[in-house]
């Protein structure tokens, strides 16, 4: 019979039955000769009921046991750490000699090892206890073992951070969106083909979550860039925090990149908005941009109010962009047109900005009616080569800035490091700012500059502006210019300045001040007053008048000699080398007036009875400047113990160098505090007071 492919498929079917039958034949045979011996044991067993019990009980043991230490084994050894990098973690322990027992190991030698190490790249003290915890679930309630993990700066070294809130940790610098983003959740279990977590899914599935969003970085982005394609979620929904990663000495670590975009990388149009440990880069890199855009009262998802904004620890760069670029850093403002908006609570603190057309522009919108911001820090920034670093508007219809401190910033070669003014809308006003202990280094044209009416502006305002312990040098423009209003303006006007205790260095003009300019008659400038400071070289220009100055140094003839004024050089330590601290034999020393004087120098030393003229007291000690915020979603208040001394901000203590102080927090109702950041000193809750040091603490919010 030939073979063909049917013959060939009946021959292989009984192929495969004949095998078949064969391994049944076996089966029972094996079963047959099997049977005579299982009756056998059960016969046996059953005449030894004790021996059986034992040996049924040594079999669960030795299952039981070999069960257990595999698990253990696979969790230990063969099971990587729930870590990033986890091969790269090593556990240090102190060994007493000659018994090689492992001692307690105290936090002095930790920081000694963090100081001297360099093959570690973060170095922690940590301690362990362990606990069961109940952990409700949908399927009931389930015991799971835990321990707590305490110590300074485990969470860095780790690589990982609180349970705060619901956290999306974002894990690829690829910035495309192929996840679930219809909330965290279930963009956390489908994450998309590539399986990572991109910041636009991060930011788009918080948007619709519920109750706070965190928004955190992985470990393994650290020194990577993410290149943004095209604009960003907008972020309007409350409590949303994104935390960046910051190295030892707290410089983010990871950069966005908005080169490709125009418009602002952040829109924010809600409240309680954190932005941590970033470094964005090129804004407005194809256009005019912005890299934080926080605006309250326009279209319908902008909200009336907004409050508490945070904006901390950043580095916002336009470097290689040209000396000034068009892009602005951060604008904080009401939308034009808008009624009644306010925006409140706003702390902007220890960013740096570099090459902007606007560094921190912050005000009430043109052709709006009754906008309100207040309650505004700016402290402890540095900015360089910007047009505008600092800008304070009113510019709606009886608008108001009020309650604003810009302190401590370091300003370099901007073009005008502060600008206050008012305008657009009648009756708009700026009141209440204090510019304290900042560092003005060669500005282009005045140093401060504050103008009351411009763009036919009427009884507008700037009022109750303290200009305390600042160094302003170089000779650029003028430093300090005060304009009641300009040509089209009408009844508007400055009242009630203080410049006190400030040092005045360079050629050109020191102090301008016109009540009115460009041919307007009815602007003014009242009650400005000159107490204790120096202008070394540079002179008055405008209308100043010898009752305004009182315990100044100055050269202009007609001051000397009146009102406790001095014409003399100063006598600074170097002043070659920028060091503008008074010497000994100063004609500046205890020259002053307690009237109207700090309590502490620029340095954060303590004033005598009888105050220096100038920002620095000589012969005072520089204390330790402790500076305090509150990140995260939730709310709560920090405090010291010792409280130390004011230091020219409500954000800022005081201390004798090395008291160690005690980090206190307290969480409002709905939040808690989850732990403290910062400085690497601030991580226990415990800072040495050896130089000055920023702490913030970190409040999560449990509705």
């Amino acid at each position: 019979m030939p073979e063909t492919p049917e013959v060939r498929e009946l021959l292989d079917r009984r192929a495969d039955a004949s095998r078949a039958e064969r391994i049944r034949s076996h089966i029972g045979r094996t079963v047959d000769a099997l049977s005579p011996d299982l009756r056998f044991s059960v016969r046996a067993l059953s005449k030894s009921p004790g021996v059986t019990a034992v040996a049924a009980l040594s079999l669960a043991l030795g299952i039981g046991a070999t069960t257990t230490i595999f698990a253990a084994l696979d969790a230990a050894v063969l099971r990587s750490l729930p870590f990033p990098e986890p091969e790269r973690l090593i556990v240090v322990e102190d060994v007493h000699l000659p018994r090689s027992a492992s001692v307690n190991t105290d936090l002095a030698t930790v920081r000694r090892y963090q100081e001297v190490s360099q093959s570690f790249e973060s170095v922690a003290l940590a301690s362990f206890v362990g606990g069961t915890w109940n952990i409700p679930g949908p399927d009931g309630a389930e015991r799971i073992w835990s321990q707590w993990v305490g110590g300074a700066g485990v969470s860095r070294v780790l690589g990982v951070a609180a349970a705060m809130s619901s956290t999306l940790l974002v894990s690829t610098v690829v910035d495309a969106q192929d996840g679930d983003v219809s909330s965290p959740d279930a963009l956390r279990s489908n994450p998309g083909p590539d399986g990572a977590i991109s910041l636009r899914e991060a930011m788009a599935a918080a948007s619709n979550g519920t109750g706070p969003q965190t928004i955190g970085f992985a470990a393994q982005l650290a020194g990577r860039t993410i290149r943004l394609t095209s604009a960003l979620p907008v972020i309007a929904r409350d409590q949303v925090a994104i935390l960046g990663r910051t190295n030892r000495r707290g410089r983010p670590t990871i950069t966005i990149s908005a080169e490709m975009l125009s418009i602002p990388v952040f829109q924010v149009f809600a409240s309680h908005f954190t932005l941590f440990g970033l470094r964005i880069e090129k804004i407005g890199g194809s256009g005019s941009g912005t890299g934080v855009f926080v605006r309250a009262g326009g279209v319908r998802e902008q909200p009336r109010v907004i409050e508490s904004i945070r904006v901390i620890g950043n580095e916002f760069s336009n470097e290689g962009a040209g000396k000034m670029s068009r892009g602005n850093a951060i604008t904080i403002a009401t939308e034009n047109g808008s009624r009644r908006a306010v925006i409140r609570d706003v702390i902007i603190a220890h960013n740096t900005f570099s090459h902007f057309e606007d560094g921190v522009a912050i005000g009430t919108g043109t052709g709006g009616t009754r906008g309100r911001l207040e309650n505004l820090s700016i402290h402890d920034n540095s900015f360089f080569f910007c047009a505008y670093a600092v800008e304070l508007a009113s510019g709606d219809k009886k608008g108001r800035v009020r309650n604003t401190e810009i302190i401590r910033n370091l300003f370099r070669g901007n073009v005008v490091p502060i600008s206050i003014w008012t305008g657009s809308g009648d009756g708009s006003m700026v009141t209440n700012t204090v510019i304290s202990g900042n560092t003005i280094l060669d500005s282009q044209k005045p140093a401060i500059h504050v103008t009351a009416g411009v763009s036919g502006s009427r009884n507008s305002r700037v009022s109750n502006l303290r200009i305390v312990n600042n160094l302003i040098a170089g000779d650029g423009g003028m430093c300090l210019c005060f304009t009641g209003g300009d040509g089209s303006s009408r009844a508007s006007g400055i009242g009630n300045v203080r410049v006190v205790n400030n040092t005045v260095v360079g050629e050109g003009t020191g102090l301008q001040i016109f009540a009115n300019t460009d041919g307007a008659t009815t602007n003014f400038v009242r009650n400005l007053k000159i107490v204790n400071t120096i202008f070394d070289r540079g002179g008055f220009f405008g209308e100043v008048f010898p009752s305004q100055v009182h315990n100044s140094i100055t050269f202009d003839p007609g001051f000397a000699g009146v009102n406790g004024n001095i014409a003399a050089d100063p006598r600074f330590v170097d002043p070659s080398r920028g060091n503008y601290r008074l010497r000994g034999d100063s004609p500046a020393v205890d020259a002053g007036t307690s009237k109207d004087a700090p309590e502490a120098d620029f340095q954060c030393g303590r004033r005598g009875d009888s105050p220096d003229i100038g920002a620095y007291e000589y012969g005072s000690a520089p204390a330790a400047r402790l500076t305090l915020a509150t990140l995260g979603t939730g709310v709560g208040t920090i405090e010291t113990d010792p409280v130390g001394f004011g230091c020219g901000s409500v954000f800022a203590r005081g201390f004798e160098r090395g008291t160690v102080v005690s980090l206190l927090h307290e969480a409002a109702s709905g939040s808690a505090f989850v732990s403290w950041a910062g400085d690497n000193d601030c991580s226990d809750g415990r800072v040495t007071m050896g130089k000055d040091r920023s702490c913030f603490g970190i409040f999560d919010s449990q509705e």
